[in-house]
């Protein structure tokens, strides 16, 4: 049976008003996923996410509980069951609060210093002015005010407000990023990194412009993306490439000049990461998980020499609507494990 819900419960829920019966009851609508969009439509971008992060907070205690547990050996060639009970109910959970949402499902507190990256992540507020820089081997995710998500890739730093004005949202960034802007026809989302400024209203999109390289490239996924140099965009951007979904803009800094050009993910394979796949797993070994992603993304995905035993590991999960980063943030979560981005490999490690 379905549940019907008003926004005005969901309010009070992210307000705290809410009776502990009237609390349940919005955790049971969220557990039965039954529910249609249309609550969710009327909320602002910024209650969406506070509802997503409470709820997904909630969802990680329940898997932090059941790994603090002790774990018999079921196996006595070390595969173990990664999912048990409550706690595979929690993942699937998880996975499915991105399409619920239709927001990537990891929010912004794991972008911040943590447990496991203290030391590697730097961030500070000063003035209402936020930097988020990634110094370690993994892709970074930060979520932004507006409920846009940015992917930072490793030497990747980014500047934004903690919020954005009223009429505009504007960042800056060095390095190599993919964009998933949240669509606010009245706050167009600039992006200015070195040579190049990027205006989109809403729609994903990748930039690779580390400071003193030879060129800068901004790559289109879904939507249309504005592309001009800072000089021209201060004239009213006269001269600017107006880019759709397969096309990118290149500046190479020897000619100082903007070129429009079709790409394709074949002759670039490092793209692959971010499309957004369905993928099912059943008592899969790792072993086999790395095969599919490998195939599905295209990507050299492999597990570290001195980790074998890795392959043995089973995973169950269904990832809904995800792309390859993802995946990996659920699999670092579920399987008590680690990435490293090494040239064109990417490297599973246990984390002891």
């Amino acid at each position: 049976m379905k549940r019907i819900i008003s926004p005005e419960l969901i309010r009070d829920f992210l307000a705290g008003k809410c009776t502990a019966e009237e609390a349940a009851f919005v955790r049971k609508w969220y557990d039965s996923f039954e529910q249609e969009a249309e609550p969710m439509s009327v909320l602002s971008p910024e209650e969406r996410t506070s509802l997503k992060e409470m709820m997904y907070n909630e969802v990680m205690q329940r898997l932090r509980m059941h790994n603090a547990l002790p774990r018999p050996t079921l196996f006595s060639t070390r595969r173990r069951p990664v999912f048990l009970g409550a706690a595979a109910a929690a993942l699937l959970l998880l996975i499915a609060l991105g399409v619920l949402l239709d927001r990537p499902v990891v929010p912004a507190e794991f972008s911040s210093p943590g447990e496991k990256n203290a030391g590697e992540i730097v961030q500070k507020e000063e003035a209402r002015e936020v930097l988020v820089e990634n110094t370690c081997k993994t892709i970074l995710r930060q979520t932004l005010s507006d409920g846009s998500v940015v992917w930072l890739k490793p030497e990747t730093w980014i500047s934004f407000p903690s919020e954005f004005a009223v009429d505009k949202r504007e960042v800056s960034m060095s390095g190599e990023a993919f964009f998933e802007v949240s669509p606010d026809v009245s706050r167009p989302f600039t992006v200015y990194s070195g040579d190049l400024v990027t205006r989109v209203l809403g729609t994903s999109f990748n930039i690779k412009a580390f400071k003193n390289g030879p060129s800068a490239e901004v790559s289109v996924f879904t939507g249309q993306v504005s592309v001009s140099l800072p000089s021209q965009s201060d004239k009213g951007g006269k001269e600017e490439l107006l880019l759709v979904k397969d096309e990118k803009a290149v500046f190479l800094q020897s000619e100082k000049q903007l070129k429009k050009q079709p790409y394709s993910t074949k002759k670039q394979p490092e793209l692959n990461i971010w499309k957004k796949n369905t993928i099912s797993f059943n008592d899969a070994p790792v072993s086999q998980v790395v095969k599919v992603l490998n195939e599905e993304f295209d990507v050299s995905l492999k597990v570290a020499e001195t980790d074998k035993e890795l392959n043995n590991y089973i995973l169950k999960a269904d990832f809904t609507n995800q792309n390859l980063p993802d995946i990996l943030q659920m699999l670092e979560k579920s399987l008590s494990l680690t990435y490293e981005m090494k040239g064109k490999e990417i490297i599973l490690k246990l984390d002891i």
